[in-house]
């Protein structure tokens, strides 16, 4: 026969696993193409983000009601870049045409009268934003300043990165070792091969003090010196880049000439997408008719630490936002919730860094999670009642 206490401590014992996973998936809107969707954005709150399509037109969406609440349209103008909610004054700020800033207020349009649209010093590429709201614009020379600087007309031509006739393919503010404000980008271009009519995809890594506007470090990805090229890659808040090369291996980048790409792990399948959720790796591939997705640990490749299939084409591309991905698929975008923290028990247990497991939403979030795992077996669409599938026309 037991003792008391330890028949007592049985009964009130709870077994939990604990491991981040993604949840319910959500059709969330129709569009015209992949091809018009600039880009998804944060808004002034979590459960808001801003949809900006190259047509001149920017919409706010609730992800939890799964409706646009505003849009606002600059046509027959376009947008250059996704827009930005600016929340050190309140406002949204996009980029026209390359050349003109276009900043305005939540409760207004952007073309009233109290709101300012200002000329750029040369062509930008984008605006990109930290994680503490500085809004930061990439010339497409290469060159990189603050937004501050801009509406303060205090704007000094300097020396910079000259990068090579490229096109910019992602960007990524974030603060380096030493604490500086720094921008991660990467470039593209074709280059000539020396002694053929061939030329080869080259991709180049920058890492930028905004400050002082000079390279910290660059890495470049010549397939000719490391015998594959890259086909994806993601940017990391280390400063160090992981890319997908052609043998259908992952590497990180070093951000050193003298350094080779240090080899992660080697995958099966292919096409692939990679992208990069802050403390964790998100890898997405087509397997038959189903997309395969898998969490990994950013220090560790080798092993998934959570895994799950779903029935559906392959993404165009894979935008997250905090806790929310998004798959922009050919006429439609999807959202995927991602839950760091999981714990099924007795009681379900939900922790997260991120702003949509604030305490309003966690109850919300325990019982969409709980119905997932009860159906981890297969993927199930959960739709709200509320609503029908809208289109989007951007």
């Amino acid at each position: 026969m037991s003792e008391p206490g330890t028949s007592s401590k049985k009964k009130t014992q709870r077994d939990k696993v604990t491991f981040p996973r993604i949840g319910a998936s959500y059709r969330i809107c129709e569009i015209g193409s992949a091809e018009d969707i600039l880009g998804i954005s944060r808004d002034k709150l979590a459960h808001r983000v801003m949809i900006t399509g190259t047509h001149g037109i920017t919409m706010q969406f609730n992800i939890f009601s799964l409706r646009s609440e505003k849009t606002w349209k600059i046509s027959p103008k376009e947008f250059s870049s996704a827009v930005l909610y600016n929340q050190q004054i309140d406002s949204y700020v996009g980029i026209v045409n390359h050349v003109t800033l276009l900043h305005w207020s939540i409760d207004k349009s952007p073309f009233e009268e109290n709101d300012k649209s200002i000329q750029l010093p040369k062509r930008a590429d984008r605006i990109i934003n930290n994680q503490n709201g500085q809004i930061f614009i990439i010339f497409e020379t290469g060159q990189i300043t603050s937004l501050d600087t801009i509406l303060q007309g205090e704007y000094v031509e300097r020396q910079g990165v000259n990068v090579p006739p490229s096109k910019i393919r992602d960007a990524l503010a974030i603060s380096d070792s030493a604490g500086r404000d720094c921008v991660l980008f990467a470039t593209s271009f074709e280059k000539p091969e020396r002694g053929t009519s061939s030329s080869s995809n080259e991709i180049r890594f920058y890492l930028t003090d905004v400050k002082d506007n000079e390279t910290i470090s660059r890495g470049s990805m010549n397939p000719v010196n490391l015998k594959h090229s890259a086909i994806g890659f993601c940017l990391q808040n280390n400063c160090l880049p992981i890319y997908l090369g052609s043998d259908l291996k992952i590497y990180q980048h070093q951000m050193k000439p003298e350094i080779l790409p240090k080899m992660l792990t080697h995958l099966k399948d292919r096409p692939t997408l990679i992208r990069s959720t802050g403390d964790h790796v998100l890898i997405c591939q087509q397997i038959s008719d189903k997309i395969s997705l898998k969490v990994y640990q950013t220090c560790d490749l080798d092993c998934a630490i959570y895994e799950r299939e779903h029935k559906a084409s392959f993404p165009h591309d894979i935008q997250i936002i905090d806790d929310n991905i998004f798959f922009i698929m050919r006429t439609e975008i999807m959202l995927f919730r991602l839950i760091r923290k999981f714990s099924v028990g007795k009681d379900i247990g939900l922790t997260s860094s991120g702003p949509f497991c604030s305490p309003c939403n966690v109850q919300f979030l325990a019982k969409e999670s709980l119905k997932d795992h009860q159906n981890s077996s297969e993927c199930k669409e959960y739709k709200p009642k509320c609503r029908s599938l809208q289109k989007l026309v951007l």
